[in-house]
């Protein structure tokens, strides 16, 4: 039964675990929730900066809290967390992290180069060996204003996503940035 479990989805074993508690016990075990993390788990996680991490005792658990609560890994450049209802992976790259285009000035003049004239340029990398194959990937710009939001109402930007490190093969999408 353990086995039949740990192939529907995490949303699904709660779910069912409410049935019986002999389908409770099986749906909170180890061997159904293991397949939930991700494979390579214990890399990600070797890579925290948390030491709390060690202390869950289920795989159930640690899921659960990884889906609530994104740890940091990488020297607390990046996040790691699951996403509640299918286990996948969700990273998110800390500005440190990106590669700074080259500043010719300081760069508070920089920040105002960019209020006024609109451009700004973010790059960003990722190690394909961290995600998953045969999986769909959004990627999200998270960002403050500086200057009141009304002043941002409708921002006009372009997003390139390219593989391979090639970007001149990536493809352009037209978005618009809308204050909530």
């Amino acid at each position: 039964m353990a086995d039949i479990l740990s192939r529907t989805s995490p949303r699904d074993a709660c779910r069912l675990s409410v049935v019986s508690t002999i389908f409770r016990s099986v749906a909170d075990s180890d061997s159904v929730w293991e397949r939930f993390l991700p494979s390579d788990i214990q890399s990600i996680l070797s890579t925290s900066v948390s030491s709390s991490l060690s202390n869950f005792s289920s795989k159930k658990e640690l899921f659960l809290h990884l889906s609530d609560n994104p740890v940091l890994i990488n020297n607390g450049t990046r996040t790691f967390g699951l996403e509640k209802c299918s286990g996948k992976k969700c990273y998110m790259v800390g500005a440190k992290e990106l590669p700074r285009v080259p500043e010719p000035r300081p760069s508070r003049v920089v920040a105002i180069v960019i209020s006024t004239s609109g451009w700004h340029e973010v790059r960003g990398k990722m190690e394909t060996r961290l995600l998953s194959p045969n999986t769909t990937y959004v990627a999200y710009l998270v960002f403050n204003f500086t200057e009141p939001a009304y002043v941002y109402s409708h921002v006009k930007a372009s997003i390139k996503l390219a593989s391979g490190g090639r970007p001149e093969q990536g493809e352009v999408k037209k978005i618009n940035l809308m204050v909530p």
